[in-house]
């Protein structure tokens, strides 16, 4: 559920709440409004109540006595306790559905085991330390000691305390209990209930609930937490206007006069609070680069070339380039990590590559090869550190990608806002550095009523040291000497630059009164630790607050710190009158479509172009005033209901595809850029001379297959500068609604998620102009999971990632120039080229031979794509064999698989430790039975000769050097390492191609090849092989053409599709020809039904024979009755005989089960 996620009825759950108080019965006489203060507030209560006609009776809260009408007695009684403070703790907040994930955004938090468990927030508004051992969190009124602070738990004046409500309990903990994790969080023995209950803390003695949320808190959204607001105000901003002075010796008889409000300094330099700093600080976003060109087999020392070209890009990119081979790169720049710790630094490129951190190497990927990934570690303080990457390329295809992990860091593409081109160098530098170590800074600003505030707090950033004054008064120092300080005082020592890029947030609740009504100044001395060193820094924030007792919704979570301004409310959801669909009727139709909301003085506002409405974007509508909408051509429709003070509704994103609108969608069309993408530019048409040729079935071949709907902002998609991710590639994902259509008008689903573009070597510019992307369901945008039977009920119906596979080779749409092994006898005079071969079918059938032999291949579907509503042609719609994946089908969690992609150093997830110790195995030798049942404790033997098979019998020609993942559980002792076939398109090309031989290092064929040392693993292999090559098996040639016709029968009537989208896109290449269902796609369709498959089983036979896999030896046949049969029912009495069809030799039989053979090993 994300963050704006409502039910129906929440916004009446909480105005019943709000009937309720959030406290116990105020116990401090006065305290009318129950803030557990008596003031000016509680003043105004009892005279609003003082001669209402409604309070002439007991009753009424501010008749203090209870004896008869609000009068002087109880005036009496509130003046005997004004402005007495009664000492008091609260939950200031709480969140009941914790969906955080790494990297954290903003309002996110992991407890110490790394889990998203819900938590609590404990708040101290008071200016007294208390001692919280002994004292109970319940959610249970029914027992209110349900779980019991150890001793030793204090929590300070205006401080705040996390506890983890986990579930943590003493049975399942007897050895830490209450439960402590690694970063210092307890953890009760109960768990939050999303759908609402009670909440209290209680005092020692069991029984006084000192703050309550009863009867129970109303119903919760993920990701939003719930609680007191204070609404926290930066009364001086990160970006306020500050006046600073270097002070000279002159200025020593000033003392701490600067630092009182009516002090005169119209003389000093104005700058930013941004601005008062220098040093390791980024100046501009982003990455240096220097272009060079030349032919290296290593990268080349750059110190001694020239470069060509320079600039900033905003992160590692290859784009700048003036030519497609013999060139090269270095990067320099700067990169802030945010936390001390270990960080993996990753290049995968073709051709070389070297990575450097402080000018330490990191990461080496040097010399020419394919597409590789190559990493190191580091161990970094938090902060600001030098990066350079150097990079070339000989020749061939060219790629580079830069990641990174760390603390808090999933692996990630290196992002923008944490890369600097340069250090700050300004001219407060210039003022300050190498005259004074001290700089005297002043920042005024104005408070209305200072008295409503009941918190006040410091947020800093600095370096080295300050000391703090407001109006005159001292507040706070660090790392200063003792006061008072001369003019030209340092900082007691040197403090890590990198420890200043964070906020350390300091209580200044003691000195609430000296705020004034109106002008304040703040005044800060910033010392340096001498006046030569060349980084300092100040940024300061002062922040005051107020608590209130009516709980709100906080879309932005901010635990252990002050809550923002929050919400009363969620807006219900936006109904809208008519299902996303597709029309294929008169050019003249239309839908009248309204929408409408049951939340009092909610607005409705919708878009039309993608874009996500807002309470400040998108067009207005009043289902009372206004008329249906029109909606007479391909549209999507976003709507949201909002109103002020309220959480917005959930965003309704419908599609209404007309059909008669998309096949005539146009060269330009309107709001979509005409430059920035593209090998020759952007190609939006629908071919017309398709169109016309398939004019009779075109609608319905645009529904013979699921529909995928992706809306964002156009600008998200195809925007220069950064924003968009078509032109910028593998670097960036973005907010998109995705909505699943059915043909058949059955259920489907909409999701709010993130995209991405993916692709590899595909997304390089421009080898594709139709990109793979990469659907992630994330807590951020929505769901943490799609839960939809998107690949029927043989597959599951869970998932956190979807591809959007285009298919880059062998498809109409690629635009390389390597050519196809082998021939077609309908294409004279030339090779034949990879569009020449296109059926968009090959790598999911490679999945499909794979799970029809018993293995674990991916599972996927094929769908109609559309971008913002213009058509985007055939897609592959496919599984990630990830560490869910594996989850999954095979059981446990997540973090219990390592997993492998394209070779044994790129890790997606875990460790490759347990992978190097497969290979220690292997490398050791196999021949023997003691290694081969050593190999099988870690490897799934049955399964790697399925998928062997499975590639042997596709001739895969672009594996197994990449393209394959493996998985692996290290936690089940039953766990075993399993690879799953992944970007099989060029297969299925050459109809005597043999793959059997090869041997790739930290590969499965590596891993096979070993393992036919042993007599016992060929035997296998051999028995496998019989299984799916004779009698009715997957790989005879009526069983592979079966399963290979499930495919082409789904593609038949969509490829058109395709065809008018991405047929013509590469005409401007060899050869010029516009690609067509008709007769292209079908030649080729009865090339490989009518050869390939029905030959294809008796070759790759042979080639096994060869390599020992497969004995010349015939199998026995068994026939019933006389009549051939292998295996299946039978009538009782039936006579079964078995013949040896060989020259000579005996048959060998058992009944029992067991196998007739002896072991091969002895």
């Amino acid at each position: 559920m994300s963050k704006l996620t409502n039910t129906w009825f929440l916004s009446l759950v909480l105005i019943a709440f709000l009937a309720f108080s959030t406290n116990t019965k105020a116990q401090l006489v006065g305290d009318l409004n129950d803030d557990l203060v008596v003031d000016s507030s509680d003043l105004q209560i009892l005279s609003w109540q003082w001669l209402s006609p409604g309070c002439m009776t007991p009753g009424c809260t501010a008749d203090l006595d209870g004896i008869n009408s609000v009068n002087m007695a109880d005036l009496a009684l509130l003046a005997n306790n004004w402005q007495i403070v009664d000492p008091h703790i609260v939950i200031s907040e709480f969140m009941a559905s914790n969906a955080s994930s790494e990297p954290l955004e903003e309002g996110e938090l992991l407890d110490g085991n790394g889990e998203s468990s819900d938590w609590i927030e404990i708040y101290n508004p008071t200016a007294t330390a208390v001692d919280l051992g002994g004292w109970y969190l319940s959610n249970n009124d029914s027992n209110l000691t349900m779980w019991r602070f150890p001793s030793g738990v204090q929590i300070n004046a205006g401080e705040f305390l996390i506890v983890f409500a986990s579930g943590k309990n003493l049975e399942e903990n007897p050895l830490n209990y209450p439960y402590l994790d690694i970063d210092g969080y307890y953890h009760t023995n109960f768990k939050l209930d999303q759908s609402g209950e009670y909440l209290a803390i209680v005092a020692p003695d069991g029984n006084t609930i000192v703050h309550k949320y009863s009867p129970e808190y109303p119903a919760q959204l993920t990701n939003v937490s719930f609680g007191l607001p204070h609404n926290a105000t930066a009364v001086v901003s990160k970006n306020a206007i500050a006046t600073y002075h270097v002070p000279k010796s002159g200025d020593a008889g000033l003392g701490t006069d600067w630092t009182n409000l009516t002090f005169d300094d119209s003389k000093w330099d104005t700058q930013p609070t941004t601005n008062l700093h220098f040093g390791a600080i980024c100046g501009t976003k982003g990455i240096n680069y220097e272009y060079f060109e030349g032919a290296w087999s290593y990268v080349p020392n750059f110190d001694g070339l020239t470069p060509i070209d320079t600039g900033v890009v905003q992160t590692f990119n290859i784009t700048p380039r003036q030519q497609n081979d013999h060139f090269g790169f270095r990067f320099t720049g700067y990169i802030e990590v945010p936390l001390n710790g270990d960080y993996t630094f990753y290049t995968s490129s073709d051709d070389g590559s070297l990575l450097f951190i402080n000018d330490t190497l990191v990461v080496s990927n040097d010399g020419r090869h394919g597409v590789q990934e190559r990493s190191g570690i580091i161990y970094l303080n938090a902060g600001m550190h030098s990066i350079t990457v150097e990079y070339f390329e000989y020749q061939g295809d060219e790629s580079l990608s830069v990641k990174y992990e760390g603390p808090g860091i999933a692996k990630q593409t290196i992002p923008y806002d944490v890369l600097c081109s340069g250090t700050i160098t300004n001219q407060m530098q210039g003022q300050m550095q190498f005259t004074n170590a001290s700089l005297w800074a002043r920042i005024e600003f104005e408070v209305e009523d200072p008295h409503v505030f009941d918190m006040l707090a410091l947020r800093i950033r600095y370096e080295d040291g300050f000391v703090a004054y407001l109006n005159g008064q001292y507040l706070t120092k660090r790392n200063a000497p003792d006061l008072p300080l001369p003019w030209n005082s340092t900082a007691l020592t040197n403090r890590p630059i990198e420890d200043s890029s964070v906020f350390e947030e300091i209580n200044l609740m003691s000195y609430l009164h000296v705020l004034q009504n109106g002008n304040n100044v703040l005044a800060i001395q910033g010392l340096n630790d001498n006046k030569n060193d060349p980084e300092f820094r100040i940024l300061p924030e002062l922040i005051t607050a107020m608590n209130r007792t009516v709980p709100q919704y906080f879309s932005t979570p901010t635990p252990g710190t002050f809550n923002i301004p929050g919400a009363l409310g969620a807006v219900s959801d936006v109904w809208l009158s008519t299902e996303r669909t597709f029309y294929t009727g008169p050019p003249d139709w239309h839908i009248d479509l309204t929408l409408s909301n049951g939340t009092d003085g909610a607005e409705i506002r919708y878009t039309d172009d993608g874009s996500l409405p807002t309470m400040t974007h998108g067009f207005t509508y009043n289902p009372v005033t206004d008329p249906p909408l029109e909606i007479d051509k391909t549209t999507i429709i976003r709507a949201v209901a909002v109103k002020p003070g309220w959480l917005d509704s959930k965003v309704e994103t419908h599609t209404y595809l007309f059909l008669g609108d998309v096949v005539h969608q146009p060269l330009y069309p309107s709001g979509f850029p005409n430059n920035g993408w593209g090998h020759a530019g952007p190609d939006y048409e629908m071919d017309p001379n398709v169109i016309i040729y398939h004019g009779t079935s075109i609608k319905d071949d645009l529904k013979a297959v699921p529909t995928l709907s992706l809306a964002m902002d156009v600008n998200d998609w195809f925007g220069l500068d950064g924003q968009g991710i078509y032109p910028q590639g593998e670097l960036s994902e973005r907010a998109v609604s995705a909505e699943f259509i059915l043909p058949d008008g059955s259920e489907g689903f909409q999701i709010d998620c993130a995209v991405m573009i993916v692709g590899g070597s595909s997304v390089y510019r421009w080898k594709m102009d139709k990109l793979s992307m990469r659907l992630k369901f994330k807590g951020e945008y929505g769901p943490t999971e799609l839960r939809y039977p998107v690949f029927g009920q043989e597959a599951t119906d869970e998932f956190d990632t979807l591809v959007l596979d285009a298919r880059m080779n062998n498809s109409w749409g690629y635009g390389g120039g390597v050519l196809v092994r082998g021939t077609r006898p309908w294409i004279i005079g030339r090779s034949v080229n990879q569009r020449d071969v296109a059926q968009y079918t090959r790598d999911q059938f490679a999945s499909d031979i794979h799970n029809a032999m018993g293995g674990y291949g991916t599972h996927g579907r094929h769908v109609h794509l559309y971008l913002n509503g213009l058509y985007w042609g055939l897609y592959w719609l496919h599984e990630r064999p990830d560490e869910h994946f594996a989850a999954s089908y095979f059981g446990g969690d997540d973090d219990d698989y390592d997993i492998l992609k394209h070779n044994s150093s790129t890790v997606i997830h875990g460790t490759a430790d347990n992978y190097s110790d497969l290979f220690q195995i292997a490398s050791s030798g196999l021949g023997s039975n003691t290694q081969y049942q050593l190999i099988q404790q870690y490897l799934d033997v049955p399964d790697l000769i399925n998928y062997m098979i499975t590639n042997f019998y596709i001739g895969n020609t672009d594996w197994d050097h990449h393209n394959w993942y493996a998985t692996f559980n290290h936690v089940d002792p039953y766990g075993r390492w399993r690879y799953h076939s992944w970007d099989a398109e060029h297969v299925m090309e050459n109809l005597y191609e043999d793959v059997t031989g090869k041997n790739n290092s930290g590969c499965p064929s590596r891993l096979h090849q070993q393992l036919t040392q042993n007599d016992e693993y060929r035997l296998l292999f051999a028995d496998h092989v019989h299984r799916h090559f004779f009698n009715d098996g997957v790989l005879t040639p009526e069983g592979a053409e079966a399963l290979y016709s499930i495919r082409l029968r789904e593609v038949d009537r969509a490829i058109v599709g395709e065809s008018a989208r991405w047929g013509d896109n590469q005409i401007d290449k060899y050869p010029n020809i516009r690609y067509m269902r008709d007769p292209h796609w079908l030649l080729e369709r009865d090339w490989q039904l009518n050869n390939y498959i029905p030959e294809r089983n008796g070759i790759v036979l042979e080639d096994l024979k060869s390599r020992g896999l497969y004995p010349d030896v015939n199998a026995p046949v068994f026939y019933i009755n006389g009549s051939y049969q292998h295996g299946g029912p039978v009538l009782a009495g039936a006579d079964l005989s078995i013949d040896n069809t060989n020259q000579s030799g005996n048959i060998y039989y058992t009944l029992d089960g067991s196998d007739p053979r002896q072991s091969v090993s002895g």
